[in-house]
């Protein structure tokens, strides 16, 4: 079956994600962990100036969680400590940061635009393969107008948008078809997965539709 990118208007509401608390200190913005029992802080990674947009998600696991964080163009991976119940200091997964790009490619190699939200998927090949990790992370790269996925390996891959090249050179618009080929998004932003029927629904928000992408095994 060939993949396509369908639109229709699925429903209201918004498409979930998570957002870390955040202090400013000092004209910087910081990510901490605060232990209500014991009352401590501590900072997990310091962001920059400004007022970032960012979110977290937890991986299935629980072992660790991702953060997508679109000025400064980066997702962060930050561990779980178990033991003590608090997240560890957070490292960069893929992009560079504040380089703003289209570029697959594996960790500070590759470049993104403005990752947004995102979803772990199972990846059926790495169970077969007796992976530690089976879960890619598949998230809506809204100023490139795609949607893209990113390996436990730091590996980054265009999934779907930016094809109907024979149109014109823009990489947005509104276009169904082939994931690569053909489909087209004007900033994609939102995203869920139905892992029963194996759907995705994305939040395409300047083309004001909820669209859909049956995902082949």
């Amino acid at each position: 079956m060939k993949k396509a990118v369908k639109a229709g208007i699925i429903g209201a509401g918004a498409l979930g994600y998570s957002i870390i608390p955040t202090y400013l200190m000092k004209y910087h913005w910081i990510i901490r962990d605060k232990k209500r029992a014991k009352k401590e802080e501590k900072v997990l990674y310091a962001l920059g100036d400004g007022e970032p947009m960012f979110f977290i998600f937890m991986h299935p696991s629980g072992n660790y969680a991702y953060i997508s964080f679109s000025q400064w163009k980066t997702i962060l991976k930050i561990p779980y400590d178990w033991k003590n119940k608090t997240l560890l200091t957070a490292s960069i997964l893929c992009g560079q940061q504040k380089q703003e790009g289209w570029l697959d490619g594996q960790g500070t190699n590759a470049k993104l635009g403005n990752p947004a939200q995102g979803v772990f998927i199972k990846n059926e090949q790495y169970i077969k393969e007796g992976k530690d990790d089976i879960y890619d992370f598949y998230f809506t790269d809204s100023s490139i107008h795609c949607i893209r996925y990113v390996t436990p390996e730091g590996f980054v891959h265009t999934y779907a948008g930016r094809g109907s090249q024979g149109v014109n050179n823009n990489p947005n618009g509104y276009v169904d078809g082939d994931l690569r080929q053909e489909a087209r998004f004007n900033y994609p932003f939102g995203i869920h997965y139905d892992e029963v029927n194996k759907i995705f629904y994305i939040g395409d928000i300047e083309n004001y539709r909820i669209r859909n992408i049956a995902k082949d095994e």
